[in-house]
């Protein structure tokens, strides 16, 4: 029998929070494009963000209650959100034409 296992030992209480808020927007109000569900859960202690990745390394975060993408442009390193991405240089923006078709 296999089973994954998920160490929570650097969590704090904001991030099991974080992840409630995660969970219940992914099974209430998902609005991904590219995320195609759930592989991993994970926390960047660096940048303190929670957030869900798929089997191809696609990840999820929670922003106002729902699900949403979280990119990272390939040509200049700009990540966040698709509309935050949207709003950044040219070449997020074609970037992001690729994603969203």
């Amino acid at each position: 029998m296999e089973y994954n296992e998920l160490d929570l030992s650097n969590w704090g209480r904001r991030e099991i929070r974080m992840m409630q808020d995660l969970l219940k927007a992914h099974a209430e109000k998902n609005h991904t494009v590219i995320f195609s569900g759930i592989e991993k859960i994970a926390f960047n202690q660096v940048s303190g963000y929670v957030f869900l990745v798929d089997a191809d390394f696609n990840v999820a975060i929670e922003e106002n209650g729902m699900l949403v993408d979280f990119v990272t442009c390939p040509d200049c390193g700009n990540e966040g959100t698709i509309t935050e991405v949207k709003s950044c240089d040219d070449c997020c923006r074609e970037f992001l034409k690729d994603v969203e078709e």
